[in-house]
């Protein structure tokens, strides 16, 4: 590992992994069928992230959100490389709206009618005043 600077954290473990371990690599998991996963901010970091573990792991239903649809297109040719069997809803969701969130659930119900997991990823800005 190159020399990197303190602020890393590399310091605190003295073991570091390049590899996933078995027993937590989503390719290795098998899901039940079906498996629906809901995940909001799914646009960017983590939610994308989140949302290609899921789809290697095999669920056969992934609803992605973001505020920015467009971020998702990207993400959906993804999860389709990686689980071609995975139904994928791409939504607009803002999570500071509840009428925004209570539309995400009545399309996630309309679409598989159950939902397995939720990913509340989406941050929310708030102001202090």
């Amino acid at each position: 590992m190159a020399d990197l600077p303190a602020h890393y954290a590399t310091s605190f473990t003295p073991t570091t992994h390049a590899k996933i371990p078995a027993n937590i690599d989503p390719a290795k998991t098998t899901l039940p069928h079906p498996f629906v996963v809901v995940v909001t901010g799914a646009g960017k970091g983590l939610g994308w992230h989140t949302s290609l573990a899921y789809a290697k792991a095999g669920c056969s239903g992934l609803s992605i959100s973001s505020r920015t649809l467009g971020d998702l297109y990207d993400l959906d040719k993804e999860i389709l490389t990686i689980n071609h069997k995975c139904q994928v809803m791409k939504t607009l969701c803002d999570v500071q709206s509840e009428q925004s969130v209570a539309q995400l659930k009545k399309q996630v119900k309309q679409k598989w009618g159950r939902c397995d997991v939720v990913i509340a990823n989406a941050g929310i800005n708030i102001k202090v005043h």
